[in-house]
Formats: C-alpha cells, sequence, structure tokens
C-alpha cells in the first residue's frame, strides 16, 4: 500500500501510460487486463462486466500451482484504485475488495481502497458499480494511448501467444477431471473463474 501511493509521484511507465492515458476507466480497466502480461507473466487480469449491475477486475494465477505473493497482488490493486481516484477528481468508488491470501483489514486498506477488505476469498477482485466505468480521466489523451497500445501488442505478441496456449492447457485438465459431468459451470468453477470469463478467454 505504501508502495502503491509513493508511485502516484512518480512518472507513468509504458504500462502506466498505456492504460492511463486512456479516455474512460472502462478503457484504462481494458487496457490493463489485455496487456498485463508487460507487468506480469504470472498472473491473469480479467475485467467481468453485467450489464446495468456492475464490473469485476479479477486477479489470478496463470499457473495455479504457482502462487502469487501478496505484496505484488495488494501493490497491483490499491495502485489501480488509488490511480484512477486521481485520474477522475476522486469520483471513483469500489464497491468491494477481496484477496484470496490471508490477512485483516485495518485502516491502512480502508484508506487505500475507500472500503473495508476481505480476505481468504476464492480470487482477488475489485468490484465497482457499472457507472464507475464510464468516468472520464482527466489524463486522457486517447490518441498517444492508441499509438503505445500498437507497439505494446507487437512487443506481447509472443507473450499473448504462450499465454493463451497455457490457458487451453488448463481448461483441458480442467475437462479431464470431470468428463462425466462436463459443462462450462464445471469447468469455469475448476480454473476458479466466472462461465463468462471462461467463455469471453476462449472466443
Amino acid at each position: 500500500l505504501t508502495l502503491a501511493q509513493a508511485g502516484l509521484a512518480r512518472p507513468l511507465g509504458l504500462f502506466g501510460h498505456l492504460v492511463w492515458l486512456s479516455g474512460t476507466v472502462r478503457t484504462a480497466l481494458q487496457r490493463a487486463a489485455k496487456f498485463y502480461a508487460v507487468v506480469s507473466k504470472r498472473t491473469l487480469l480479467t475485467l467481468d462486466e453485467s450489464p446495468g449491475d456492475g464490473a469485476i477486475l479479477a486477479q489470478q494465477p496463470s499457473q495455479p500451482s504457482v502462487p502469487r505473493g501478496r505484496i505484488l497482488t495488494e501493490f497491483a490493486f490499491a495502485s489501480m484504485a488509488m490511480r484512477a481516484r486521481a485520474a477522475t477528481n476522486q469520483a471513483f468508488t469500489l464497491r468491494a475488495v477481496c484477496f484470496a491470501h490471508a490477512g485483516q483489514s485495518n485502516a491502512a486498506y480502508r484508506a487505500a481502497f475507500g472500503v473495508d477488505v476481505t480476505f481468504g476469498a476464492p480470487r482477488s477482485e475489485l468490484a465497482m458499480a457499472a457507472t464507475q466505468l464510464d468516468l472520464r480521466l482527466n489524463s486522457a489523451d486517447p490518441i498517444t494511448s492508441a499509438a503505445i497500445e500498437a507497439q505494446v501488442a507487437q512487443l506481447t505478441s509472443g507473450a499473448q501467444t504462450d499465454g493463451t496456449a497455457d490457458f487451453l492447457a488448463r481448461v483441458h485438465r480442467a475437462i479431464a477431471q470431470h468428463p462425466t459431468a462436463l459443462s462450462p459451470a464445471t469447468v469455469a468453477k475448476q480454473l476458479a473463474i466466472s462461465p463468462r470469463t471462461l467463455r469471453r478467454q476462449l472466443e
């Protein structure tokens, strides 16, 4: 949390420019999820939207057998929450924050996220109202961000291909474990993701 707060005063790096020069919170989080391989090849970031209800930004290991450290998870989520608030003149708010690792919510977490934090959840996620995604970013420079996106897409094309192959391998393993009770819901539960996320990633 301390590192995330300190990072607000530092210049944005490549990933930060790509994300926070976007026009809206939605575009920023979509780009963050799409190009998270720039930050970590061991972690998947997804943005699930429920029309008219809300959205969930979730983070989970790309390889379940390799756990992600709590410091890196909390840093990534705190950075996104703080940066989104700063870029929307404090208008951005969260509904809930959940971490898969153990811990205890306190004043520092409430100050960082604006809500109490739940620990020991099935996966780490930030939940927000759908209206939050439409907030405009005061740091917006969509033209520059689009140019950076084109460059980052070239840099990460190999990493994204590897990530796709790894995801499909995980799907195959999940199917093999439940051959007689196969359904999208069963496979999604085995992968600790929602059926909506499973469908989108397979597409």
